[in-house]
């Protein structure tokens, strides 16, 4: 069966069919319905269109912390900003740090 696209993000129309499952950019909002992705997004998690599981090459994902209510891509940094430590094993995510940091070496509370 196919899954019917329906908001639609550059590249595909709303209201379109898609076989097998959502293409990348899209989830599943119900039974075989594709919902789009916030557009900073490759794709998204937890079914919420805004909270990036993945981003495009050249943007850099900043992971949830105090004052991020969500993971979002962005293509305006070539670093982590203060607030976020580059993550071990992906040079492409910022790790928040721990909520009581401006910056840090670290997540938890003693790396500030």
């Amino acid at each position: 069966g196919s899954y019917k696209i329906l908001t639609a993000r550059p590249g595909y129309e709303a209201n379109t069919c898609h076989p097998e499952k959502c293409p990348i950019g899209y989830f599943n909002q119900s039974a075989k319905n594709c919902s789009a992705c916030d557009l900073s997004c490759q794709t998204c998690l937890d079914d919420t269109p805004d909270k990036c599981g993945s981003c495009e090459t050249g943007k850099l994902m900043l992971a949830t912390r105090s004052g991020y209510t969500k993971d979002t891509c962005e293509s305006s940094l070539s670093s982590c900003p203060d607030g976020f430590i580059e993550d071990i094993t992906d040079s492409s995510r910022c790790d928040g740090c721990h909520s009581s940091c401006k910056t840090c070496s670290g997540t938890e509370s003693n790396k500030c």
